[in-house]
This record gives C-alpha cells, structure tokens and sequence, in this order.
C-alpha cells in the first residue's frame, strides 16, 4: 500500500471511531432517560413564537426508564408529569396533576438527544382536551 493509502486508511478509520463514540444504543431505555436529563426550552404551536418556556426532566428515583417533566406545559414547576422512556419513544400515560389538570401524550426523542417532538393533551379540569405540539431543544 502506498504512503497516501496508509495515510487515507489511518484518517478514515479516526473518523469512524470517534463518530462510533457517541452512538446511543436505542433498545437501552435508561441511557437515553438518562441522556434526556436536564433543562429543554419549549416551544408550543398554541402559543405565540416569542412564547417560549423552559421545562426540567429528571429521573425518577425509582425506575431509570421514567422521567420527571417539571414545567409541563408551561404551568409553573409544580406542574410535573411522569412520563416512560421506550428507546426514541416517550410517553405520558394519562395521569391527573394538581388542580384538576390531567394530561397525556408521546413523543419521538431524536437520537442525538438534542429535541423530543411531542403531541400531547392537557386538561385543565373543564373535561375538554387541548391538543398540543411541541418541540423541546436541549439546552445543553
């Protein structure tokens, strides 16, 4: 082989290797739960552009697949929901909030874990369901 042979062998395998480092594996829940962790900017379709808010995801300290949304949907930060890590996938089941809200939902993290898409439904005690999209952008 020659020089510029050896030389291009030895560049492209640097390339792959260092971008092999950061590969998530998608069937491990608690990875990407654990990768999710931290502070997301928010940004709805039923509210304006310039209304954005920011929203906090911590581990439940009882199981590595689910996170803790504080926040949610912009509410103020007793407003939490649990919600399940299942690979790319997250989901809110159904579950009752202070005041009388109740919410459900999924969502599809991409597999950087940079931006969770979310479509996802908020009752705030009425009994009639908003449906809201989103799109969290990690702030790290």
């Amino acid at each position: 082989m020659s020089r510029k042979g050896i030389l291009l062998f030895l560049v492209l395998t640097v390339i792959i290797l260092n971008s092999c480092e950061n590969l998530i594996d998608p069937t491990n829940s608690k990875e990407i739960a654990a990768g999710i962790e931290g502070s997301w900017k928010c940004d709805e379709t039923l509210k304006s552009p310039d209304e954005v808010y920011y929203t906090y995801i911590t581990l439940n300290e009882n199981d590595s697949t689910k996170v803790i949304i504080s926040n949610f949907n912009g509410l103020g930060d007793k407003y939490e929901v649990t919600a399940t890590v299942n690979g790319y996938s997250i989901t809110i089941p159904n579950q009752t909030l202070i005041d009388g809200y109740s919410a459900r939902g999924s969502g599809t993290i991409s597999s950087d874990l940079s931006e969770i898409n979310w479509v996802y439904f908020v009752d705030d005690g009425s009994g009639t369901e908003e449906e809201f999209d989103a799109i969290y952008t990690s702030q790290y």
